[in-house]
């Protein structure tokens, strides 16, 4: 069953970037939605991978078929829009410029490529390419590759004191990732997964406490 408290959680932080987006001054900090969002999404990862019984690579495998099917079918429909649609309205400069963006968003790689190209996100924004927005879920289906692990540590470590252990892993983890945040340049500690997975890992330690 959906959790209205995290749906009411996700819905605040999604209103607060889309404000963000449309009144910059009046909504300055509204991109932390993101940063809310990330850790939603970890406590939810976190959350489902407690519930599988048994880590092997059939649940694994489930696992990623039902993230994948519940963003793909949406994310093409968008892209695939987005794409048929400028061809008619935006210049072929720019259509070039899509294209190459659409080749990184369709392997969930916006955000390497925005970090490979040196490209400065607050500056975007005012420019407003069209998929600028598809690093973020670039950076969360990349977690998806190693939240996994965080399963498997849940169900090895299943006693109580085990449980203390797997959260003090969990700690060092975050602490970990987020002393590469703190001292990465910024782009980097914006755009990439490495950098922003200690926001994935607050909400699995909020679960597991």
């Amino acid at each position: 069953n959906k959790r209205p408290d995290i749906q009411t959680y996700r819905t605040l932080a999604i209103s607060s970037v889309f404000a963000f987006h449309l009144q910059p001054d009046l909504f300055p900090l509204g991109y932390l939605g993101v940063d809310i969002f990330f850790v939603l999404s970890g406590y939810l990862m976190s959350m489902m991978l407690a519930r599988v019984k048994k880590i092997n690579a059939t649940a694994i495998l489930d696992f990623y078929w039902r993230r994948l099917s519940r963003i793909l079918p949406m994310y093409a429909v968008v892209i695939l829009g987005v794409v048929v649609t400028s061809r008619f309205i935006i210049s072929p400069v720019d259509y070039a410029v899509l294209v190459r963006d659409t080749q990184y968003s369709l392997i969930f790689g916006a955000n390497i490529q925005q970090y490979k190209d040196g490209s400065d996100y607050w500056a975007q924004v005012n420019d407003s390419p069209i998929l600028l927005h598809m690093w973020s879920l670039g950076a969360e289906v990349q977690y998806y590759l190693v939240v996994p692990i965080i399963g498997i540590m849940q169900k090895f470590l299943a006693t109580t004191n085990q449980q203390l252990i797997c959260l003090s892993l969990l700690v060092l983890e975050n602490l970990a990732s987020f002393i590469s945040f703190a001292t990465s340049p910024e782009k980097a500690s914006f755009l990439l997964m490495l950098n922003r997975a200690w926001q994935f890992i607050i909400g699995s330690i909020a679960f597991e406490m």
